[in-house]
């Protein structure tokens, strides 16, 4: 997903849900990567720990 996808989602700007995705990140319930200009957010699973 990406910040567009949840800014339209719940209405509110992408600055907003890119902090609100950050905050996941550093959580660790998210991940993230940049790939060109977007980054892309996906949600960690307990498989994803070996990486």
């Amino acid at each position: 997903m990406t910040t567009t996808d949840v800014g339209d989602v719940l209405g509110i700007t992408t600055e907003a849900a890119r902090g609100k995705l950050n905050e996941l990140v550093g959580n660790g319930i998210l991940r993230r990567r940049k790939t060109g200009r977007t980054v892309v957010y996906w949600e960690t699973k307990e498989r994803d720990s070996d990486d």
